[in-house]
């Protein structure tokens, strides 16, 4: 009896040690399997967090960045409503930018420009009359376009109109539009125009009749004529400045020989005849050396008046002409000038540039459109002649050298005074401004 008391206890021990230890175990994979749930839940939430953190950082990126893009005014409502189609054309192209047109009159826009570029309140990118390029870049006011710009795209525009955007040998802007001059004659008094230098002073002497009203040319003096003569300086093979820009050129044997050949034709064209109003299209002038504005202004006041023509600048040793424009610059305080640098590039592409009524100025500054105007013979040779331009030097005071040095010069051989006399100081006067060029 007491042995069978022994073995019935210890049967019950032993079911309660495995009893105790099958209850350890479901605890114990209990727990394991809470660690394994709020593992995943650790996981499932991190995955959760990483997602939600890509798409914001999704969502910063395609937010697109903002530029503010300052040009001309147009005064035409065609003109404006072209500009506004380019703009939207970049703005639905470039989703990842968002480029903002400012118009402001041509009159107020450079005081507003020079003063807001001073204030650091500029725009990232704007429109620029040509010489000024100089002076904005001399200022550290402009981003250098030389590691955005390749030589292949540099090749595509027209060579004149892209060497007025450099300053000391460094690329700042890209050229939009362009005008320059060319030679109008009148057809009656010159049936066939001349092409040299020589064939256009025996015409003029020819023609010239003043006991009956007839003057040989007009050309005019003052700032406007002296922006005109560098044309025929480059006819005769020669430079305005030096190669490095730091001295006046203008009074070597090409120089002279131009300014020679403006008062040997002046001689044959009285001032009473050639300054009085509309003695072209009056019929009492061979030749007008002038712009596109000429025959534009015809046609809206002397719509019967169509006895001319147009031709190149007639030529010494190469055809030539000046070039007058607009440029397209990055302001260096731009917080997005990548950005800035695409809607340039933009403004300048052959799809843009023959958009109806886009370009202020009339011609544009690529190569491949120089027959844009085909259809239209007297804007034509204003393109063909412009693939002949010669820039203005890139300096900062040449518009003073202009205006106050060259025009004095000109008007004083219209007066009669030694043609190598006058550039020679006036040579001296230019280097003297150009000694307090900024370095």
């Amino acid at each position: 009896m007491k042995r069978l008391f022994m073995w019935m206890l210890l049967l019950i021990v032993c079911v309660s040690m495995v009893a105790t230890l099958s209850l350890a175990g479901c605890k114990e994979e209990a727990a394991e399997e809470e660690v394994a749930e709020e593992e995943v839940a650790e996981e499932e939430e991190a995955e959760e967090e990483e997602v939600a953190e890509e798409e914001e950082v999704a969502e910063e990126v395609t937010e697109p960045v903002e530029i503010t893009y300052w040009h001309f005014e147009p005064r035409e409502k065609a003109a404006k409503d072209a500009l506004t189609q380019a703009f939207d054309m970049f703005n639905a192209q470039n989703p990842d930018i968002n480029a903002e047109l400012v118009m402001v009159p041509k009159d107020d826009f450079n005081v507003k420009l020079q003063t807001a570029v001073a204030a650091g309140a500029g725009p990232d990118a704007s429109i620029i009359d040509q010489p000024l390029v100089a002076t904005y870049a001399s200022q550290g006011a402009l981003l250098s376009l030389e590691s955005y710009i390749s030589q292949e795209e540099k090749d595509e525009f027209v060579t004149g109109a892209l060497e007025t955007n450099y300053y000391k040998g460094e690329l700042f802007g890209l050229p939009l539009d362009f005008v320059c001059i060319a030679l109008y004659y009148n057809k009656t008094l010159v049936p066939d125009p001349p092409e040299t230098w020589d064939e256009f002073l025996a015409i003029a002497r020819e023609v010239s009749d003043p006991d009956n009203n007839i003057a040989a040319i007009q050309i005019p003096g003052g700032g406007y004529g002296a922006w005109i003569w560098p044309a025929f300086v480059a006819a005769a093979g020669g430079t305005m400045l030096n190669e490095d820009q730091t001295e006046a050129a203008f009074n070597d044997e090409a120089g002279q020989a131009a300014l020679q050949l403006w008062v040997d034709l002046i001689e044959l064209s009285p001032k009473n005849i050639r300054e009085a109003a509309d003695a072209f299209p009056a019929g009492n002038i061979a030749f007008l050396v002038s712009g596109p504005w000429e025959y534009e202004g015809w046609r809206a006041n002397y719509p019967e008046f169509t006895d001319y023509g147009i031709t190149l600048v007639p030529k010494e040793v190469q055809y030539a002409t000046n070039i007058g424009g607009q440029n397209l610059v990055v302001y260096s305080a731009s917080e997005n000038p990548d950005a800035a640098v695409e809607l340039l590039k933009f403004l300048t592409t052959d799809e843009v540039q023959s958009i109806p009524n886009i370009l202020f100025e009339g011609n544009p500054s690529k190569k491949a459109l120089k027959d844009l105007y085909i259809d239209d013979p007297d804007h034509q040779v204003f393109s063909d002649q412009l693939q002949y331009a010669t820039a203005r030097p890139g300096v900062v005071n040449w518009i003073k050298i202009n205006d106050e040095v060259i025009a004095t010069a000109i008007d004083r051989a219209f007066a009669g005074e030694p043609v190598k006399q006058v550039l020679d100081e006036a040579a001296e006067q230019a280097n003297a401004i150009l000694a307090t060029e900024p370095q």
